[in-house]
């Protein structure tokens, strides 16, 4: 389902493409650019390294969120043909009932959201295009959030409701349009990662404290603007 939500992207994204779409522009694209972007977090989730596989309320391995938002803002600068961004960004997705827990009678709830501080590389494919596709990817520090809950009726339950920073890594590609001198507009999606967070949680009845070792993975499709000065 989850491709499908890509080639539909694309396809609309292609959709935009303007008859001169190949013509050249002979202006000058270098120098700074300030830019923001916002779009659909299409999938997010939280993978415990170790799964809490006690009775009767338990997490999945991943804890799936549902499509939520998210953005980012930064500062950029255009080398010709490469481009070198640094940004601060945010996410949030509400975790997904159905597949909170091992079993469904259980109530499951909460949310997944992220910080993140990145810098970024983009290479664009035809750089003096009023179209061009590009591709990159980056490498930053980013803050995850998680706060859900997994209760077995009225007692006991999993509780993982803590913050931890952890190493981020993504990749990106989509297709930038060239509006003017200054300003561009790029659509494109970007699958992130980030390792090494630990997460403080209590498990079941009595409680019981537990720190959960987690990855953080999504992929977002996302529509911004560049504005050089």
């Amino acid at each position: 389902f989850m491709y499908r939500n890509f080639i539909a992207f694309f396809l609309a994204a292609g959709a935009l493409v303007p008859s001169a779409a190949m013509a050249q522009d002979d202006s000058d694209t270098k120098g700074a650019y300030v830019v923001v972007r916002a779009g659909l977090g299409i999938d997010a989730d939280l993978r415990l390294r170790t799964a809490d596989v006690s009775a009767p309320s338990s997490f999945r391995q991943s804890a799936d969120g549902k499509r939520g938002w998210t953005g980012e803002a930064g500062v950029g600068y255009n080398l010709g043909g490469f481009r070198v961004e640094a940004v601060a960004g945010y996410a949030r997705n509400v975790l997904n009932r159905k597949t909170a827990a091992q079993q469904a009678s259980f109530d499951g709830g909460g949310r997944l959201s992220k910080f993140d501080i990145m810098l970024n590389g983009y290479v664009d494919l035809i750089p003096d295009s009023t179209v061009s596709p590009y591709i990159g990817g980056g490498i930053g520090l980013a803050r995850v959030t998680s706060r859900l809950e997994r209760t077995a009726g009225l007692v006991g339950g999993t509780r993982l409701n803590d913050s931890d920073w952890g190493f981020s890594y993504q990749g990106n590609a989509g297709i930038a349009f060239k509006l003017s001198d200054k300003a561009t507009v790029d659509v494109g999606i970007r699958h992130q990662r980030i390792s090494g967070i630990n997460l403080d949680g209590q498990v079941g009845s009595p409680v019981t404290a537990r720190r959960f070792n987690t990855s953080y993975r999504s992929t977002s499709a996302l529509i911004g603007l560049r504005f050089g000065f």
